[in-house]
């Protein structure tokens, strides 16, 4: 988060993700990587959990992501 709080982490190590399994600010974001790229994605509330609060998130959370993106299928 914005505030250097980690919500979740991979640990280093490469995770398959479904877009559809993501908030529509991942869903958004990880289309603009091309293979082997990487980057940060700050993704508004209104893209994340909105107003809505998980055990980790506060409501209203921009959400700071480092994505190192390998390769992607359809």
């Amino acid at each position: 988060m914005l505030d250097g709080t980690i919500i979740d982490s991979s640990n280093d190590k490469f995770v398959d993700v479904y877009l559809t399994d993501c908030i529509e600010g991942l869903q958004v974001g990880l289309t603009l990587f091309s293979s082997n790229s990487k980057g940060m994605l700050f993704i508004p509330s209104s893209l994340g959990y909105g107003e809505f609060e998980t055990p980790l998130v506060p409501p209203y959370s921009v959400l700071v992501y480092e994505v190192e993106l390998k390769s992607f299928s359809n």
